[in-house]
């Protein structure tokens, strides 16, 4: 390593090097905090404050772009106004399908800053994503990565496709993905360095991503923490019964402790939720979100490869060159080999966690049925990570040269059908003049970071790559944004309902999941309930009206209900959303009895009743129902 200043890298220096002496330079240096703590402190600040400045800009350009960013935001709101911090509510009725963490992160930023505008409600992703990648830069380090492999790992992951839409919607998922994230970190080095304290923050990480989404995290906790110490104890050499039985009592007895760190943080909420709830009531929601979904037969449930595939498509453009990489040994045994990792235990036990923290949560979402691609994204620091390493694997296997050739001539190209893009295609909503300057600026910076490339000085490659990035954010937020909320808005629906209904008279729903609507009504002023068991008791015989908005698709049933008891109930509109239509009722408050609503939100839509239930036999059923 003579020659350069130590921790210098230049490609003069890697131009002849193989794997190992690859990795001796970017691994088993010295660690976070190790030396020099202000720098490697300052570094993992201006990690941060990167992340921050670049998502913070047009936070609330996009109208929500799913409408569970709406759900979150009404709960969080909700939970602020009535100071119910333990039992979620929507719209005056417990929901029990997540537990309330990020609902306590809005809810604070709300509190503090006094509003619930989109900004405020998009505010902690945008915090947790920026921990994220910091995380990710601290990982690395503390594992021994040098720290521009550090920053480039903290890059991969903070530039790839879920990371960069996950990070600015009003989501539970970037919340869930750093805390998930955390415990497997800090379950490295809890298996590695044998650290209790490690383990003790591990499960207190993942306690708390269970209290923001659920039992998969303790799951892929310990199965990554079980498979890779059966891992650890076969690759010991001169491995005794003694020394097994030393290794598994350590083991049980970290893990021990950490289960009780785990299990006092989740009690803390869950005993009081229960004496509010009751126990009986938690487990029932307990059976149909995680039991029923793991056991029982699913049309939702997802072979291994749509796991798989969706986190490629998740990690693009990173997942190009991670397949790559894991490929060359393989198919170049006579440049590189996985056997000479055996050289570099340090890399090689990080390595293999992270690819084992990958693969068991691929394989507990196959038989988990009905879980969606998004309960893997907690193992996308972990791709991050496997993909830098498959970036040491390419430079060995093929040399500076011909990565700096394949990459010039890949951004060349790029400014074709970039240039071409931009005067040929004309989005809705987007103003020819800055579309055509959005394709100029983009097109600069391929031009830049192309002849950089052919420069060969990586300084100016990363800034001009930088650059590029910036460009790809100022493009989402000028073309994207304006395409998509000429398009998909709800805001014209919002003002045509609220034109239809008194300034004084309140909206009801029951069921309706498409609650973007219900939010933006709200934020127009519009009192918004949600129909309960007691209302509807508490309907019979009045005459009144009320208005009501249904989803067209799964609810028109209740209208033949409620005509039973109102004939002259009057559709007064019907609505397109992004989701599903919309109808609005006038009807009689007195037409709510026949509706018998469930008590709190359910997972499923409600499925249609028969009339005999309700009514005797000798009431005719309306023409057309579906009993």
């Amino acid at each position: 390593m003579s020659g350069y200043r130590k921790g210098q890298i230049t490609l003069k220096h890697l131009e002849r090097k193989n794997i190992f002496a690859i990795l001796q330079t970017h691994f088993q240096r010295e660690r976070f905090g190790d030396s020099h703590l202000p720098k490697e402190l300052l570094l993992l600040l201006g990690v941060f404050i990167c992340t921050l400045a670049i998502y913070l800009q047009g936070l609330d350009y996009l109208e929500f772009f799913r409408h569970t960013e709406a759900d979150r935001t009404l709960i969080s709101w909700e939970m602020k106004d009535t100071g119910n911090y333990l039992v979620p509510h929507l719209l005056g009725s417990p929901i029990l399908t997540k537990p309330p963490f990020f609902y306590w992160m809005q809810a604070m930023i709300f509190e503090i800053f006094g509003d619930t505008g989109i900004w405020y409600a998009r505010l902690p992703s945008v915090l947790f994503a920026s921990m994220l990648v910091a995380l990710q830069f601290w990982f690395f380090r503390r594992a021994g990565a040098s720290s521009s492999l550090s920053l480039f790992g903290a890059l991969i992951l903070g530039t790839s496709g879920l990371f960069s839409i996950l990070a600015t919607v009003a989501e539970i998922d970037m919340t869930y993905g750093f805390l998930s994230a955390a415990a497997l970190a800090f379950g490295y080095f809890s298996a590695v360095e044998r650290s209790l304290k490690y383990t003790l923050l591990a499960y207190i990480a993942a306690a708390v991503a269970f209290l923001t989404k659920g039992p998969p995290t303790i799951a892929f906790y310990a199965s990554t923490q079980v498979i890779f110490f059966v891992i650890q104890l076969f690759q010991m050499e001169g491995l005794t019964l003694g020394m097994l039985r030393h290794e598994l009592w350590e083991f049980t007895r970290r893990n021990a402790l950490g289960m009780s760190a785990f299990m006092f943080v989740l009690l803390l909420w869950l005993v009081p939720l229960a004496s509010h709830s009751g126990w009986a009531e938690l487990y029932d929601q307990f059976r149909i979100e995680v039991i029923d979904r793991a056991v029982a037969p699913s049309s939702k449930a997802f072979p291994w490869h749509f796991y798989l595939g969706s986190l490629m498509s998740g990690l693009l453009p990173w997942s190009i060159p991670l397949v790559l990489g894991l490929i060359a040994p393989l198919v170049l045994r006579n440049r590189i080999s996985y056997s000479e990792l055996s050289l570099a235990p340090h890399f090689r036990s990080f390595f293999v966690y992270n690819l084992v923290a990958i693969t068991e949560a691929v394989i507990i979402l196959t038989f988990a049925h009905g879980k969606s691609n998004r309960y893997l994204f907690p193992c996308y620091s972990s791709a991050a990570a496997i993909a830098a390493c498959a970036c040491l694997f390419i430079l060995a296997a093929f040399g500076k040269d011909l990565i700096l050739k394949a990459l010039l001539f890949f951004f060349a190209f790029l400014l074709i059908p970039v240039a071409i893009g931009g005067l040929l295609i004309s989005p809705a909503g987007v103003l020819p003049s800055i579309q055509i300057g959005v394709c100029a600026v983009v097109c600069f910076c391929l031009a830049i970071l192309a002849w950089c490339l052919s420069r060969r000085d990586i300084r100016a490659i990363a800034v001009s790559g930088m650059l590029f990035i910036l460009s790809i954010r100022f493009a989402y937020l000028l073309i994207f944004v304006p395409y998509r909320n000429a398009t998909k808005s709800v805001l014209p629906i919002v003002a045509s309902i609220s034109e239809q209904i008194p300034k004084s008279g309140p909206i009801y729903t029951i069921e309706m999941f498409d609650r973007w609507v219900v939010y933006y009504l709200r934020r127009n002023g519009k009192e918004i309930y949600r129909i309960t068991p007691a209302m509807a008791k508490e309907s019979e015989g009045r005459g009144d009206y009320l208005y009501l908005l249904l989803n067209t698709t799964e609810e028109t049933w209740r209208i033949e209900l409620m005509r039973r008891l109102d004939p002259d109930l009057v559709i007064l509109s019907t609505f397109s959303t992004p989701e599903a239509p919309l109808t609005l009722v006038k009807t009689k408050r007195l037409a709510l009895a026949n509706l018998h609503p469930l008590e709190r939100f359910p997972t499923e839509p409600s499925q249609p009743f028969t009339l005999e239930v309700i009514y005797p036999s000798r009431m005719r059923i309306p023409d057309g129902y579906r009993g």
